[in-house]
Order: structure tokens, then C-alpha cells, then sequence
């Protein structure tokens, strides 16, 4: 039977006459831990700044669309009363969009112009937070637009700009306000009208071909959108809309997966080969305390116990260390795509579990080979060659 006692006393022999080699140990235990807690932590903070930067405004939660073959949405007022009714849906807005011109003298843009209750838009997008010059107050004859596209036409809030619609329909408008994103694609092919005057100038009062629905919580997304496909309505979530951004972010997650393993692997075989000098130097001792009866799973033990201790004392530190460089840098940064990202760093419970489990793994796969030999040594093979 293992005799614990005798298996922390070896265990704490061993530690302290290996005083300068535990703490290389433990320092190459803790800068892996660093860098592990630094890369997930800003892996977290970068997904959930794409995510709060692109859903809602350039991707809806949930957007609901025309059917195949036509050209609005049917059955509008039961649509209103399904959102209206539903526990997952905290606002929705409809639109009426359509692609023109926006022309100014020579300068002709093809944008998106998306006829809008405001009120009910900023609800969900969040646009009126982003106007960065004029007016947030969108009337007949006015439209907000991106700074990039007032860049490129060369007007300012009060200019006045001529729309161009499908129907050649030509109308003089006025820029109320400019608002600036930061998604560069967005701020320069995007523009917002009043909806009942985007459906008085096609004829289309009454008519919407487009709504987004804002959920309580991205995850029911899903659901909400199988909910609205049920019931007769063209309906897609947020996962479906940016196929590519999921990848993206999915990608960036793979990345760094394996950014860790190779971290796990080089951390590892430089520890077994400290490991293996002083399981060498500890032979005549191992020999000797099983020819007096110490068994080969208590000498496995203590090997083990060394390296969990060696993990543990490794994350303690390489936490620290993270936390420190993550405060002195405060965040990052970072172009994704068409926009740029503030990235700052997210500790989690589920990455500090993880990377404690990353650092005692890495001690442990370090020391298991070791561990292995010094169990089954002979005591015999000692004293013949010891």
C-alpha cells in the first residue's frame, strides 16, 4: 500500500536539493503560462470587439428578407405581431432598400439607401451613436451618410446632393449628418433616409423588403430565425449573414491552438532534459530506498506530485506575469478586414482553468518519462554500476 507521507517527504528531499534546476523549471513553466493567458486573452477580447463592433450594426442578430420571386416582404403585419409577441426580441426595425446614385456635379456613387424609421433603426443598429457631425433628425428630403463617402463626393453637413432611384426618379436631397463607424466598407456605400419618404418617391407605401430584429442574446439568434423560417418568412441569423467573419474569428482560434502546442511541445522537451539529469543524479538514492522497500508506484508518485507542484508554482507566476503586461499595455490596436478594432484583454474563468491545465500538462508530460524510468530502476543495476 502507497505510503503518502513517504511520498511528500521524498518529494520535498527532491525539490530542495534541486533548487536551481526547479527554478529553471518553473520560469520556462511560467513564460509559457504568460504567453498562453496573454494569446487567449486577447483572442477573447478580439472576438468579442468584432462581435460588438459588427453585429447589430453592419450584421443584424436576425434579418428578414423577401422570399425568391418577389419583392416585398408578405404578410408584414403578422410578421410585426410574431416580433412584438416574442420573449427573444428586444427591438426590430423594417426598411425599404433599395440601390441608387448619389450624385453631386460631376461626382456620381452607387450606395445603398435604406428608407428607415430612425428611432426604430437606432434601436437596433446603434447608427445614431456614430454621427459625428449634423443632425441625427432624418425628414422628408434628408438623408445621413458615412464619412468616407462624404469624403469622396466632397460635402459637409447642409450640402445638398441629388438621389438617383432604380425607377429614374431624381430627387435633391439634403445631408443632415455624417456618421463615422470605423468599417470602411459601411461608411462609404451606406446611406439612411426617412422610410415614408423612400416609399413615397417609389410608390411603394406600406411596403418593406428588408428587417432586422435585435435579440436578448446573440445565442437564441438561431432559434428565432428557425422560428420565423416555420412560419412561412425568409429568415437568417447572424452566423449565416457573415459566413466569412465566423470563419474568420474560427480561424484566428485554430491559429492559435496550434501557436500553444508548439508552445506545450518546446516547454516540454526542455524540461525532460532537466528532468533526465537529475533523475540520473538521484539513481543511487532511487536504488536504495527500493531495496529497502520503497514500491515503484510510490517513487512514480513523488515524480508526479513534483511536477504538479512544479505547474502549479509555474501558473501562479506566468499568471502574474500576464496580468502585469496586459495592464501595462491596456489594449491593442488591431485591422480586421475593413475596420479597425480596439482590442482589450478579457480574462475569463474558462482561460485561466485552461491555462492552468496547460501548465500542470506541460510538467507533467515533462516529467512522465522520467518518472517512468526511475520506477522500474533495479536496485541491483545501482550497485553493480553505482
Amino acid at each position: 500500500m502507497v505510503c503518502l507521507r513517504f511520498v511528500l517527504f521524498l518529494s520535498y528531499k527532491f525539490l530542495s536539493s534541486w533548487k536551481k534546476q526547479s527554478l529553471i523549471i518553473v520560469l520556462v513553466i511560467s513564460g509559457a503560462v504568460a504567453i498562453y493567458l496573454f494569446s487567449y486573452s486577447m483572442l477573447n477580447g478580439m472576438i468579442k470587439a468584432t462581435l460588438d463592433k459588427s453585429l447589430g450594426l453592419a450584421i443584424p442578430h436576425v434579418e428578414i428578407t423577401c422570399l425568391e420571386n418577389e419583392s416585398y416582404i408578405k404578410d408584414v403585419n403578422k410578421l410585426y405581431s410574431l416580433l412584438y409577441e416574442s420573449r427573444e426580441v428586444s427591438s426590430f426595425s423594417p426598411r425599404l432598400i433599395h440601390h441608387v446614385i448619389v450624385r453631386l456635379g460631376s461626382r456620381s456613387i452607387g450606395v445603398e439607401l435604406r428608407g428607415v424609421d430612425i428611432r426604430r433603426e437606432d434601436s437596433v443598429s446603434g447608427i445614431l451613436q456614430y454621427i459625428v457631425s449634423g443632425n441625427n433628425t432624418l425628414e422628408s428630403s434628408a438623408i445621413l451618410i458615412g464619412e468616407r463617402l462624404a469624403d469622396k463626393l466632397g460635402v459637409e453637413s447642409g450640402d445638398r446632393v441629388f438621389i438617383v432611384f432604380p425607377n429614374g426618379k431624381v430627387l435633391k436631397v439634403k445631408v443632415i449628418g455624417i456618421f463615422d463607424t470605423g468599417i470602411l466598407q459601411f461608411d462609404e456605400s451606406v446611406v439612411y433616409a426617412d422610410l415614408r419618404y423612400v416609399s413615397e418617391a417609389m410608390n411603394e407605401t406600406g411596403k418593406v423588403n428588408n428587417i432586422i430584429v435585435k435579440v436578448t442574446d446573440p445565442r437564441v439568434a438561431e432559434k428565432v430565425s428557425s422560428f420565423l423560417r416555420d412560419e412561412g418568412y425568409n429568415a437568417r441569423c447572424w452566423k449565416e449573414i457573415a459566413e466569412n467573419l465566423v470563419k474568420l474569428l474560427k480561424t484566428e482560434e485554430e491559429f492559435t491552438g496550434i501557436l500553444m502546442e508548439t508552445i506545450l511541445v518546446m516547454t516540454s522537451l526542455g524540461i525532460m532534459n532537466v528532468i533526465i539529469l537529475l533523475t540520473e543524479s538521484k539513481k543511487r538514492v532511487i536504488g536504495i530506498l527500493k531495496s529497502i522497500g520503497a514500491m515503484s508506484s510510490e517513487i512514480l508518485l513523488v515524480y508526479l506530485f513534483i511536477a504538479v507542484v512544479y505547474g502549479f508554482i509555474g501558473f501562479i507566476i506566468g499568471g502574474i506575469i500576464a496580468r502585469i503586461i496586459a495592464d501595462i499595455v491596456g489594449s491593442i490596436t488591431i485591422e480586421l478586414m475593413t475596420t479597425s478594432l480596439r482590442v482589450s484583454f478579457i480574462w475569463d474563468v474558462k482561460t485561466i482553468l485552461l491555462s492552468l491545465g496547460f501548465s500542470i500538462l506541460a510538467s507533467t508530460i515533462s516529467c512522465a518519462f522520467s518518472a517512468y524510468k526511475a520506477s522500474t530502476l533495479k536496485p541491483v543495476e545501482v550497485m553493480r554500476f553505482g
